[in-house]
Order: structure tokens, then sequence, then C-alpha cells
């Protein structure tokens, strides 16, 4: 699913650009019977930083790419992926900070 969306990105604007330093974030809403992505028996978040490989960010190793997990309880079920500049992680934090229960 992430490769086709890249696909069609790349359809409508061109050559996607590439994050020399990147952060990827994703974050679940759901509840437990219905967890997926975080699960630590199902590492299917793997599958989005393989599928931005070489395309947004030019390898998926620690130097290169952090990636954040996170996860709220939710009787909805959505998985938010976020891909951006490393350097923009405190901002992105800061606007966010309210919806985790972890903010102060």
């Amino acid at each position: 699913t992430v490769t086709r969306l890249l696909d069609q990105m790349e359809r409508r604007q061109g050559k996607l650009p590439v994050i020399e330093e990147a952060l990827l974030v994703i974050d679940e809403h759901c509840d437990i019977a219905s967890r997926r992505v975080y699960d630590q028996d199902n590492k299917g978040w793997k599958a989005v930083s393989n599928a931005i490989k070489g395309r947004l960010v030019a390898d998926d190793d620690q130097y290169t790419l952090g990636v954040c997990l996170l996860s709220q309880r939710s009787p909805e079920q959505a998985c938010h992926i976020y891909i951006l500049p490393a350097s923009d992680a405190g901002d992105f934090f800061f606007m966010r900070s309210d919806h985790y229960p972890f903010a102060p």
C-alpha cells in the first residue's frame, strides 16, 4: 500500500524528494484486540521503512532514518504515517504534544 501511494505521488508530482536525514513516525490508533502495527509479535511497521528506502531516504539504517512508533488506545482503527526531515522533529512533536498520554 505504501509503495502504491508513493507511485501515485510520483506520477502526479514527478520525482520524489530524497531526505538526507529523516524521521519516520508511525502513529497507530486502535484497541488491544485490533492492534497490528506496533504489536511486538508483528513487526509490520518495517514494511514502511523498506518501502521508502531508496525513494525518500537513501537507506533505512539508523544514521539515515530514525523511527518512532507511537500508539494510542482508540475505538477507531487508524494508522498515521509521517516522514519528515529529522531537523523538523522538535516542531512535529511540539505541535502534537497534547495528543499523547505522556504529554505534560
